[in-house]
């Protein structure tokens, strides 16, 4: 595996590339607003963490089996760190768990369905995984539709218990089979069996 995968990947508004130390105003911005954090797994954290955890990110290889990767949700014409995704390849390589983060106003507008729809084919084409996994509290109707509009079906709808609180949560795949785009072409005559 290429130790960075497909990144960077273009799409027609963003740009996913590693996360950077230059990337912490920005990260620090919209990981400490108490709204975008709302359905997150993650908690603010302090400058110097925030800063360690960037670099970190900056060069850990490719998602590494059994380890969180984040990767950056840039602006594609400024570069200016929109948002950021993380992915968690199980130790046996079949499953990459899919999660992503975009500050306030950055959203509604389809920037994280661009990414997610960007992203996804390439954990096929740069992980052994053969499916994509996420989960959704079922109030973060944003979320579900956006997995939901990106080809992601809900499998499963389970009690939960999410930072003390009683909820239920939606559990999404969406499958490499999927994916599969077959290429046809006329037949011809060296395709003939000589039997």
């Amino acid at each position: 595996m290429n130790a960075n995968g497909p990144l960077p990947l273009e799409t027609s508004r963003l740009c996913l590339r590693r996360m950077r130390e230059d990337d912490l105003g920005a990260f620090q911005a919209y990981r400490g607003d108490a709204d975008v954090g709302r359905w997150q797994g993650w908690q603010p954290m302090a400058d110097a963490q925030a800063r360690a955890f960037l670099l970190e990110m900056q060069t850990l290889p490719w998602c590494p089996p059994g380890e969180w990767f984040q990767l950056a949700l840039a602006d594609r014409h400024s570069d200016q760190l929109l948002g950021d995704m993380g992915l968690f390849l199980d130790a046996a390589g079949h499953t990459v768990d899919l999660g992503f983060t975009l500050q306030r106003g950055s959203q509604g507008q389809g920037l994280a369905s661009e990414a997610v729809q960007a992203l996804v084919p390439q954990l096929f084409l740069h992980t052994p995984a053969h499916r994509v996994r996420a989960v959704a509290d079922v109030r973060n109707t944003a979320s579900v539709k956006l997995l939901e509009r990106c080809g992601f079906k809900c499998y499963a709808t389970l009690a939960a218990t999410f930072r003390g609180e009683s909820c239920e949560e939606h559990h999404y795949v969406r499958y490499a089979k999927d994916e599969i785009q077959l290429v046809l072409r006329a037949a011809m005559s060296e395709d003939r069996s000589e039997e």
